[in-house]
């Protein structure tokens, strides 16, 4: 009976040493799906995508390579319980650090890829990538983690899978998105100004808030710390709540400024050229933005039939977005030159395709 016990315990082992990377990469695919289908009127080549989930894999291995602790000299300074190492480590350490990487990720994804980064959206979407790459590798060290324990491994392995890569693992991009809108801000200044720095501080402190109620729910259930332990539930629901509302607003908000970068654009063409029946009605295919939308895959592009409906390829739709967010972008003014380049191209896409 001995050796039974045994065997299933190796083979619970081997079956969490593997499955665990492959359950982590089914959960960053989905979350990666999900926000490329936000990026509603420009598709996103896959080069960029690509690079900003292995850099933010990079960070997470960065910081298990370069570790640095303010709560472990906060707790020296002030002389306090050693024990309270954990505790600092999540509520200090882990928001800033791990905030603090990530942005690092980001910046060498802007600074490579440039030119991909044309409006809000793009900024968001690309934090939000750096962000799973990041949690991939966390979740995996989780998971793993679980093995270190002698018993109650399959217990534990599950609750992980649970409660961070199933319930929570959309988590980091809630953070790290603002630190790409502090990038934008970062782009679009003039003057390269450091108000990016507070989007950055605004990742932390959400981080942060959502570190501390977490401890502050899960500490023991006993007389003196029922109150402290109603206080964690409850900040904890409210940050989490507050968290996901301003994600949604700052996408909305992102997508509706696209959707007028396109409007815009399609004013211009229309404003500075004659032009004729066929190309009136190809402007009117691409000023939809759901035809934007739906171009983005070929299966929701099918399933709608727009294959038969739209006279319009796919590619189409996505480099003339594209025109229109370049053409519309705010990057250090843009040059007027620029600007002719880009309408005439598109322009001479319409005339093209008509």
């Amino acid at each position: 009976m001995g050796l039974l016990i045994n065997k299933y315990y190796e083979l619970m082992e081997l079956f969490i040493f593997l499955a665990s990377p492959v359950l982590a990469t089914l959960s960053s695919l989905t979350i990666i799906y999900s926000i490329r289908f936000l990026d509603a009127i420009e598709r996103e080549p896959l080069k960029p995508i690509i690079a900003s989930f292995f850099l933010g894999i990079a960070s997470a291995i960065a910081i298990l390579i370069f570790p640095f602790s303010i709560g472990n000299y906060l707790i020296n300074s002030l002389d306090l319980d050693p024990n309270l190492s954990d505790v600092f480590g999540t509520i200090i350490d882990a928001p800033l650090k791990e905030e603090i990487y990530k942005f690092i990720g980001l910046f060498f994804v802007f600074k490579a890829f440039k030119k991909e980064f044309h409006s809000l959206t793009d900024f968001v979407i690309y934090s939000c990538l750096v962000a799973v790459g990041f949690q991939f590798i966390e979740n995996i060290i989780y998971l793993w983690g679980t093995l270190s324990y002698e018993n109650d491994i399959t217990y534990l392995w599950n609750m992980e899978l649970t409660g961070r890569v199933i319930e929570n693992g959309y988590m980091h991009i809630l953070f790290t998105a603002w630190s790409g809108v502090g990038l934008w801000f970062y782009k679009k200044s003039t003057n390269e100004n450091l108000s990016f720095i507070f989007f950055v501080l605004l990742a932390i402190g959400l981080h942060f808030f959502n570190n501390l109620s977490s401890v502050l729910s899960s500490l023991e259930s006993s007389n003196s710390f029922s109150a402290i332990n109603y206080l964690g539930n409850f900040s904890y629901a409210i940050t989490r709540a507050l968290s996901i509302a301003i994600f949604i607003s700052l996408i909305g908000f992102s997508v509706i400024r696209d959707i007028n970068y396109l409007n815009f654009f399609i004013f211009e063409i229309y404003d500075q050229n004659s032009l004729d029946k066929p190309q009136l009605q190809t402007l009117k295919e691409l000023s939809n933005p759901i035809n934007h939308l739906l171009a983005r895959y070929k299966w929701s592009w099918r399933l709608f039939s727009l294959h038969k409906s739209s006279p319009l390829r796919r590619d189409v739709f996505n480099t003339f977005s594209k025109y229109a967010l370049t053409y519309s972008d705010e990057y250090r003014g843009g040059k007027s030159e620029d600007k002719k380049i880009i309408l005439l191209n598109a322009q001479n896409l319409i005339s093209t395709i008509s």
